[in-house]
């Protein structure tokens, strides 16, 4: 499992030794991963592979490395069943102790905070990584494969009337009625 926590003198030393870790996590080793992923679904407790390597970033500050691959099941949000996302993430991150520092890298450059006793909350950081690649509402790709009714059966096929009820609207708004 990765530290939840590098201290300000450890992750030093694994920046100086250009040191890398990997590691499989599980939802559940996250806290807010486990809250918005499948609950019960097959694939739920697949491992997500991590990966972190630690580097000096050219401003001379930690350059945090994260490469993350799997899949993650998620509740499809037309049928409610699970759906499983593929995950290939990699996000380089450069680890700076307050935000003015910001101004000192090069642009555009994503970054994170480290605490404020310059250590690494590292389970957080890969957890948002995780959150921020995952789709606000997930779907299945296929409608073929989601259990949704409707999804399934055609809303409209040609030679049908349709409805327009606020068709008219557009010309009497431009005349000014």
């Amino acid at each position: 499992m990765l530290a939840h926590h590098i201290p300000a003198a450890r992750l030093a030393e694994l920046v100086t030794q250009e040191a890398s870790l990997a590691v499989d996590v599980r939802c559940a080793d996250l806290p807010r991963l486990a809250e918005i992923a499948a609950r019960g679904a097959a694939g739920s407790e697949l491992p997500v592979r991590v990966r972190v390597r630690f580097r000096a970033g050219a401003e001379g500050f930690p350059l945090v490395c994260i490469e993350a691959q799997g899949a993650i099941s998620l509740v499809c949000q037309r049928c409610l069943a699970p759906v499983d996302y593929p995950l290939d993430i990699r996000a380089n991150l450069t680890a700076i102790a307050d935000e003015p520092r910001t101004a000192e890298l090069a642009s555009p450059f994503d970054s994170i905070l480290l605490d404020t006793d310059g250590g690494l909350p590292l389970m957080a950081v890969v957890e948002d990584e995780i959150i921020s690649a995952l789709p606000l509402a997930p779907r299945h790709l296929r409608a073929a494969d989601c259990r949704s009714d409707v999804v399934k059966r055609d809303v409209w096929a040609p030679g049908e009337s349709v409805s327009r009820p606020f068709a008219g609207l557009a010309g009497r708004v431009l005349r000014g009625r």
